[in-house]
């Protein structure tokens, strides 16, 4: 059990790292969006990648009755290689022109205005991710819900990502942005107040209010930097929510050993400071 548990730790670790290619994927997105929005590109791409999350877990759960848990494994192997081939014949993306190529000639870190909104995405991920972590403890310590209701909560709220991100990602990236901390806003209130599993079940359907503010971050950092500036743009902005969505569990677990609601009352208080400076 000792080496099989180090063993699916590594293969998780591995997973996890492909991750890095959230921020060039994103920068080519916004390259071949066409006449797209930025907000609409990436935001339509993270619709989809949630809407696999609400199908893959169901049809992975019905071939494992039918056919046994090694053969999703092999169909999922099947599919990752023709994703793999797919991507090869990926065209390199045309060199993109901007009308505030000439505004930032110095380096990306001492371009002001960028940083400063990094500094405001680390602020708003933090605020927004606080309450997330520890929600399913929440859940079925204090509210008594079970592991198969937790898990149905978890669906929905992989739905709401993607029917928000489908609705919403048309919106204006500042305003997108704003709305997105309402949505979270909304899902700490429900679970902080909520009496039941039908204020749960709405309060996990707005979550996705989270996705699209990390979506919309990237459409507001386009028009601070270069073009040829994007990708490490991109990137920062990445490591910046990824920095927030490390500290956040720590201080949750800090609110929630004191008392289990602070975790949402705080995000609370988080998210209406975020907001704020958001809106200025």
């Amino acid at each position: 059990q000792i080496i099989g548990g180090r063993l699916e730790g590594k293969c998780l670790l591995l997973y996890g790292l492909t991750s890095f290619v959230v921020a060039p994927m994103n920068s080519y997105i916004t390259s071949v969006r066409g006449k797209w929005s930025v907000a609409r590109a990436l935001t339509l791409v993270s619709a989809m990648f949630n809407l696999g999350a609400v199908l893959g877990p169901w049809i992975g759960g019905v071939l494992g009755d039918r056919l046994g848990l090694p053969a999703v494994y092999k169909i999922a192997a099947v599919l990752f290689f023709i994703s793999t081939v797919i991507v090869l014949f990926v065209r390199r993306a045309p060199k993109e022109s901007h009308p505030a190529e000439t505004a930032h000639t110095g380096h990306l870190l001492r371009n002001t205005r960028y940083l400063g909104l990094l500094a405001l995405c680390f602020m708003v991920m933090f605020a927004t991710y606080l309450p997330q972590p520890l929600t399913p403890n929440y859940l079925q310590n204090v509210k008594g819900f079970s592991l198969s209701q937790i898990g149905q909560l978890g669906s929905l709220g992989s739905l709401g990502n993607a029917v928000i991100m489908l609705v919403l990602g048309s919106l204006t990236a500042p305003l997108g942005f704003v709305v997105g901390q309402a949505l979270v806003a909304c899902f700490a209130a429900l679970m902080w107040l909520g009496t039941g599993q039908v204020w749960f079940s709405l309060g996990y359907f707005f979550i996705g209010g989270y996705r699209l503010c990390r979506s919309m971050a990237l459409a507001l950092t386009r028009p601070l930097v270069r073009g040829s500036e994007t990708g490490l743009a991109y990137g920062l902005i990445e490591t910046a929510n990824a920095l927030a969505v490390a500290a956040a569990p720590g201080v949750a677990g800090l609110l929630y050993a004191r008392s289990p609601e602070w975790i949402f009352s705080a995000a609370l208080v988080f998210i209406a400071i975020s907001a704020g400076i958001s809106l200025v």
